[in-house]
């Protein structure tokens, strides 16, 4: 919430009130805009997570407090996409780096960043191709997240889970 709230107030800010924030419009092949919408919905956010979150953000964090590594991984990560957007967009993207830091240290996965990741790219992506609609991407997150709280609901905690949450005789409560 905190990123697309500051990217709408940044984009408001420092592109003006009747700017496009979104990349211009793509007029490709069908089975060219297919390929690159998994490029850039679903590839570059594993990957660039991975990197990010997974090894340099985890490096870091090893030396520093939670605090300073989610800044200079957010920073690095905004200033890696310095090449292919704009300069006025990278605030946003540094901090959703950090917001994606603070959600990994949060959960101890990189699944949730992944996701959140995914849906930006993914949205942003949609509205390159359909002259500033998002509809659909959200529509897709908000049935996958149903769709995993149904499963989780019907299928209930696994045997390891709970026993992950049992209290033990010597062990902290």
């Amino acid at each position: 919430m905190f990123y697309l709230v500051l990217s709408v107030v940044w984009t408001q800010a420092v592109l003006g009130h009747g700017a496009n924030p979104f990349v211009p419009q793509i007029h490709e092949s069908t089975a060219a805009e297919v390929l690159t919408g998994f490029a850039v919905a679903i590839c570059a956010p594993v990957v660039e997570e991975i990197f990010f979150r997974g090894l340099l953000y985890r490096a870091l964090r090893n030396r520093l407090n939670v605090a300073g590594a989610a800044v200079i991984v957010g920073v690095l990560f905004g200033m890696v996409h310095a090449s292919t957007y704009p300069l006025d967009s990278l605030l946003p993207k540094a901090a959703f780096g950090v917001v994606a830091c603070l959600l990994y240290e949060r959960t101890g996965s990189l699944y949730p960043s992944i996701a959140l990741h995914c849906l930006v790219d993914a949205s942003g992506f949609e509205a390159a191709t359909s002259h500033g609609n998002v509809g659909i991407v959200y529509l897709v997150f908000v049935g996958l997240a149903v769709l995993l709280l149904i499963r989780r609901r019907i299928k209930g905690p696994s045997p390891l889970a709970v026993d992950a949450y049992r209290w033990r005789p010597g062990r902290a409560p």
